[in-house]
């Protein structure tokens, strides 16, 4: 989306877009499900590095929208795996603007269909919403 947005310049509906998954499915729901494994001493490390990397991934995709706040953000992040060369080796960017752009080729073993069913249908309403009753006309 991003990379396609900047291709054919077409900014605000990138800028829509970022916003959109950045707020209703990093802020909303990815955070909000992690806060419980933030407290499982067991699981607190692995929860952390996910959330550092939803950051990082997150802020190199913004940076072209809103390059000052994402860099103030950027010198205060801890390195991601997004970060690591072939042999291991962490080697942080400076600065979002020259670190390795996401492209989503590189995360496609990270997808887990079961999961993704299981996520959405946490976050599927409970009962349906039903419908308002037709207005009377007269």
């Amino acid at each position: 989306m991003v990379t396609e947005g900047i291709e054919k310049y077409t900014f605000g509906e990138m800028a829509r877009g970022v916003q959109n998954f950045f707020w209703n499915e990093v802020c909303d729901w990815y955070v909000e499900v992690t806060k419980t494994r933030l407290k499982d001493d067991a699981a607190r490390l692995q929860a952390q590095r996910n959330l550092i990397f939803v950051l990082d991934a997150s802020m190199r995709l913004m940076h072209p929208l809103m390059p000052f706040v994402t860099e103030a953000i950027w010198d205060q992040m801890p390195a991601s795996w997004l970060d690591m060369n072939e042999d291991g080796a962490i080697e942080r960017a400076e600065a979002p603007m020259v670190a390795a752009w996401p492209e989503p080729e590189a995360f496609e073993r990270f997808i887990d269909e079961e999961a993704e069913r299981s996520f959405e249908l946490a976050r599927a309403p409970s009962c349906p919403t039903p419908a308002p009753p037709a207005l009377a006309t007269a």
